[in-house]
C-alpha cells in the first residue's frame, strides 16, 4: 500500500464512510478516508477463492487518475518507470492484501490474468498479505 499511497500523497480524495458507517469524513487522526473502489483501474474483477471469500483483483496505472492535476509527462513517466502499473488484491473492506509494480503494461496485464486465476483456484491465498519489498521513500 505504501507505493500506491505515496504515489497520491497530497491529492484530494472523496472521503469514504468511517468504520462505524456513520458517513463521517475523517478518521481518528483527522485524515480523509478513501475507498479502494474510488480509484480508476485498467481492469478490475471481484472473484471468489475456493473458500467462498470475495477479493477484488485489479490492474492500475498510477499516472493520470481522473482529476489528477499531474497528468503523465516525460518526467513522471521516468519517475514511475520501475513501477507505473500495479496489480492489486484487496478485500471487500478495502484492506490491501497484495501489490506489485511493473514498468511495462504487457507484463502487468499478464500478471493480472495470472493473479485472477491463482486467487480463484486457491494457489494464492490473499489472507496472507504480500507487499512490495525494497521500496525507497
Amino acid at each position: 500500500m505504501l507505493a500506491i499511497a505515496s504515489a497520491f500523497r497530497g491529492r484530494a480524495r472523496t472521503p469514504a464512510r468511517t468504520a462505524a458507517g456513520d458517513g463521517g469524513a475523517t478518521n481518528s487522526s483527522n485524515m480523509p478516508l478513501w475507498s479502494m473502489d474510488e480509484w480508476q483501474y485498467l481492469e478490475r474483477e471481484v472473484v471468489s477463492d475456493p473458500s467462498g471469500r470475495q477479493w477484488t483483483v485489479a490492474l492500475m496505472d498510477v499516472l493520470g487518475q481522473e482529476g489528477d492535476p499531474d497528468m503523465p509527462n516525460k518526467l513522471q513517466e521516468l519517475q514511475y518507470s520501475s513501477g507505473r502499473y500495479f496489480t492489486l488484491v484487496y478485500s471487500p473492506t478495502g484492506g490491501l492484501q497484495r501489490e506489485r509494480g511493473y514498468a511495462v503494461l504487457a507484463e502487468a496485464e499478464d500478471a493480472y490474468r495470472e493473479l485472477l486465476a491463482a486467487v480463484m483456484d486457491g494457489s494464492l491465498d490473499p489472507t496472507q498479505p504480500v507487499f512490495r519489498e525494497g521500496l525507497e521513500d
